[in-house]
């Protein structure tokens, strides 16, 4: 991240320069992850290496975004059961720290779950958001 020195120990929680190098280099990696243009195996590869440094740093809220996004990752890929685990973990972490984005973890993990014993999906929520959209889902499912 391109902040000034100060920012970043404040933001960072430490003066050690190491640590800081290390926290902006998994920063990078995350988003090169994030990035609409990069392969999913490069995506995977980029936002592991991230989450291995921002668990070295013991940057907890940032593993778990890690995490959500590394199960977002797999459930493309259908891998379920990698992804549930990846969501669940993220869970666990944003419920601990009190982060509201314990609500769409523990929803993907909910909704993985239902796929994994061949239940129907549930668009309860999807209903409130865009009813047009459900409506048309609903007819198909």
């Amino acid at each position: 991240m391109n902040l000034p020195k100060y920012i970043k120990q404040a933001l960072y929680e430490t003066e050690d320069k190491e640590t800081i190098a290390l926290i902006d280099k998994a920063y990078v990696l995350l988003n090169t992850g994030m990035h609409p243009k990069t392969t999913r195996n490069a995506a995977i590869k980029s936002i592991l290496k991230a989450e291995e440094i921002f668990s070295r740093t013991d940057k907890e809220l940032l593993t778990a975004f890690c995490h959500y996004f590394l199960g977002e990752l797999y459930f493309y890929d259908y891998q379920l059961e990698t992804s549930k685990k990846y969501f669940k973990s993220a869970y666990d972490i944003f419920f601990e720290k009190g982060n509201l984005m314990y609500i769409g973890a523990g929803q993907k993990v909910t909704e993985i779950e239902r796929e994994i014993k061949g239940e129907k999906p549930d668009l309860s929520l999807l209903k409130i958001i865009n009813p047009s959209k459900y409506d048309k889902l609903e007819k198909k499912v």
